[in-house]
């Protein structure tokens, strides 16, 4: 007998439910400038596209989102699916060496070279493929700099 195939999941990007961005940047940190960066609703929006291998986000501050814009990237190794766990070594996007992929960038500032690292705590999907939950830490340091960008980005769908 044939198998039958599984299931492909239909890619659906998430509602935003309650959510939030919080980092520290050490001074000399090019992106977060040496500042402390708080974002959530209901005064701040943010969108998120998942798929098994990356989690992005876009946060855009304020009401009228006339504030800055972060924007960050969660990637597995290539070839992989992202998992809660450690990821050291990541570099702006993954490699074919299998090094994970990270960067966050905003309020007009972004860098080439990083080194970073992120920890996922929770990754949860809902049946369909659609993220349900996502928490992780991170720390970013760009151009070879010391100084550190340090943060936490906290999502749960509506729902």
């Amino acid at each position: 007998p044939t198998p039958t195939p599984t299931p492909t999941r239909e890619h659906r990007d998430p509602e935003p439910g309650p959510w939030s961005l919080n980092m520290t940047s050490e001074p000399g940190d090019y992106v977060g400038a040496g500042r402390t960066w708080s974002y959530g609703p209901p005064a701040d929006t943010v969108d998120v596209t998942a798929y098994p291998n990356v989690v992005s986000f876009l946060v855009k501050a304020g009401p009228d989102e006339t504030g800055p814009w972060w924007g960050g990237d969660f990637w597995a190794p290539n070839g992989r699916e992202l998992a809660v766990g450690t990821y050291n070594g990541a570099s702006s996007h993954p490699t074919a060496e299998g090094a994970p992929g990270f960067h966050i960038s905003g309020d007009g500032r972004g860098c080439n070279g990083i080194r970073s690292s992120f920890v996922v705590h929770e990754l949860v999907w809902d049946p369909d493929g659609t993220l349900r939950r996502f928490r992780a830490d991170f720390e970013q340091r760009c151009e070879n700099t010391d100084a550190a960008l340090r943060g936490t980005f906290d999502f749960t769908a509506a729902g």
